[in-house]
């Protein structure tokens, strides 16, 4: 059978419901309190205090002769002997009020003063409506009974309010245990687990939408490690096809060095044998960067010397083809460079020795402007309407592109003001 699903609507009518609840029940706990306190004697009525004034001004009419012993201790009074005070317990305040009336007798006498006279003798006596305890002592050490009762009123008040607030966040969150352990397994990478069920329809509605990008995360992971796995196969075997006939290339460099060459021969065999070393550490970066996808995310920084070198090794067989003038203007002596925009650097160049003429000039520039390096690549090569057109770059630009928005740089591709061909700035 179905586990039976609330809305959240309903879970708040359930919270208000039950904090209205609390309140009638804090208001009849505290009417019943009050009325035993009256029942058990404990405190009087608001007014008791004016039921014994009026009991004593009967009792004062009554009597023959006045006496003060006739007025109770919870009372406050002032008597007046022709006028002048006699005796009181009022304060300064009351007793300027009490001296008024009992100069005027028509002035209208206040609910809370009662006077009668006795022969010579004007009595006053002075009441508060409000509730007492019992206990004289209670009086003064205690709030009065009404303002006790509501002070403790408020705070069961807010003690209900507390308590239902606090069962509802507990409600609440124990709904939520499913959604955090999804949310906690799916960050510690773990797609392997079942995603739970709450009773409160809205979150699982959410665990639900959790369940199916678990899912679908799971099924496009799977697919993303298949074709990972199947690229570094290719790579792999791609690297080892290039690898022999490469060895082959090196071996074949080394003996002929041992025959009886031409200085020119020489030299060109070194340029040979250097281009295929560049290669083979190029095809063990590769399969290295295949086996390893956190090595690809690696960036090797290499000095500005080194990278240089490695630059004129490769760059350097490709323009004596051609008999180009290759200059350097290095402005820059000490720098740090990321391995890999050699590729970069050797791409842009080698389509400069394409489109440079015979006995031609490419000026290769390394200069810092502001917080920016840059390497500028400038020929006299011709044909610049074909040059405009970018596939003539293929991947290799692509590539280029790549790699220098991965180290935050930008590539400007214009015309050299003094060679008059392609003028290609790399900015890091």
């Amino acid at each position: 059978m179905a586990k039976r699903q609330l809305t959240l609507n309903r879970v708040l009518i359930q919270f208000i419901l039950s904090l209205i609840g609390s309140v009638v029940f804090v208001v009849i706990l505290n009417l019943f309190l009050f009325y035993s306190g009256l029942k058990l004697n404990l405190f009087s009525n608001a007014n008791q205090a004016e039921i014994r004034a009026n009991q004593t001004i009967q009792k004062i009419n009554r009597a023959e002769r006045f006496s003060d012993q006739m007025i109770s201790d919870d009372l406050n009074y002032a008597v007046f002997n022709n006028h002048k005070l006699e005796k009181t317990n009022l304060n300064s305040q009351l007793l300027t009020e009490a001296s008024k009336y009992e100069k005027d007798s028509a002035t209208k006498v206040p609910n809370y003063f009662l006077i009668t006279k006795k022969g010579s003798r004007t009595i006053i006596l002075y009441y508060k409506i409000q509730a007492a305890y019992t206990n004289r002592s209670l009086n003064r050490w205690l709030l009065p009974p009404e303002m006790l009762q509501l002070l403790i009123t408020a705070l069961m008040f807010i003690a209900a309010c507390l308590i239902n607030v606090r069962l509802f966040a507990r409600k609440i969150k124990k709904q939520l245990i499913p959604l955090e352990a999804a949310i906690t397994q799916i960050e510690n990478q773990n797609l392997d687990f079942d995603v739970g069920s709450a009773s409160i329809k809205e979150i699982n509605q959410v665990l639900q939408s959790i369940e199916t990008m678990k899912n679908s995360l799971k099924e496009s992971l799977i697919s993303q490690w298949n074709a990972e796995a199947e690229e570094r196969s290719k790579i792999a075997a791609l690297s080892h096809d290039l690898r022999t006939p490469l060895t082959v290339i090196l071996g074949n460099a080394e003996l002929l060095k041992e025959d009886d060459l031409t200085e020119d021969q020489i030299n060109e065999l070194d340029d040979l044998i250097a281009s295929a070393e560049i290669i083979e550490q190029d095809l063990n970066q590769l399969i290295l960067l295949a086996k390893n996808k956190q090595a690809a995310k690696k960036q090797d920084i290499v000095s500005l010397t080194d990278f240089m070198n490695k630059v004129l090794g490769e760059i350097t067989p490709l323009t004596k083809l051609k008999k180009i003038d290759f200059k350097i203007n290095r402005v820059v002596q000490d720098a740090s460079v990321p391995k890999e925009m050699r590729q970069v650097i050797v791409n842009i160049i080698s389509n400069a020795v394409d489109f440079c003429p015979i006995n031609g000039v490419i000026k290769f520039s390394v200069i810092k402007e502001s917080d920016e390096l840059q390497f500028v690549i400038e020929d006299s090569g011709s044909k610049e309407e074909e040059r405009l057109n970018p596939n003539h770059f293929g991947m290799g630009l692509e590539i280029a592109k790549s790699i220098v928005k991965k180290h935050h740089g930008k590539i400007i591709f214009g015309r050299s003001q003094d060679l008059g061909g392609r003028k290609v700035i790399i900015s890091l």
